[in-house]
């Protein structure tokens, strides 16, 4: 079966890519009143959302796949989740080498969950691979008051 593509995401895509490059090679001192200083502050404010895009899109792109039975969801679940968090835990190494640690276990565990990291979306697309089937469930069930209560959820937070 053939993937339906769809242009729109691809370029909400490229423009996400395009706000993380702006992000990582911003170099204005927020402190400073400069004029540029101050528009290359407004735009960094705009252009923060580009991980949320992704997050979205991983998201609408999720809700769209449909598993036969559990062992999909499992196999699913497993792949995706050591394709991202394999990495992860690589890249924050250093960090965890480089700290001190008054707890070690404490610390490896902290690290394992991502927290000598700066990839803190990565457990966040983990949390949406292992609450999908509960997501669906409730869409089924609830229509459309498991997006007000979803909303409702998002905005306490």
């Amino acid at each position: 079966m053939k993937r339906k593509h769809i242009d729109y995401f691809d370029f909400l895509r490229g423009l996400a890519i395009i706000f993380v490059v702006f992000n990582h090679s911003y170099s204005a001192d927020p402190m400073s009143d400069g004029l540029i200083d101050m528009i290359y502050l407004l735009i960094r404010q705009i252009v923060t959302c580009a991980v949320p895009i992704f997050l979205a899109q991983s998201a609408f792109f999720l809700s769209k796949k449909n598993f036969v039975n559990k062992s999909e969801y499992f196999s699913y679940l497993k792949s995706h989740s050591l394709r991202i968090w394999i990495p992860m835990v690589i890249w924050s190494l250093p960090l965890f080498f480089i700290k001190d640690h008054h707890n070690y276990i404490g610390s490896f565990i902290y690290m394992l969950i991502g927290g000598y990291s700066i990839y803190y979306f990565i457990p966040l697309i983990i949390q949406f691979y292992v609450l999908q089937p509960v997501y669906k469930r409730f869409a089924r069930n609830w229509g459309g008051g498991y997006t007000i209560c979803n909303q409702c959820y998002i905005c306490c937070r």
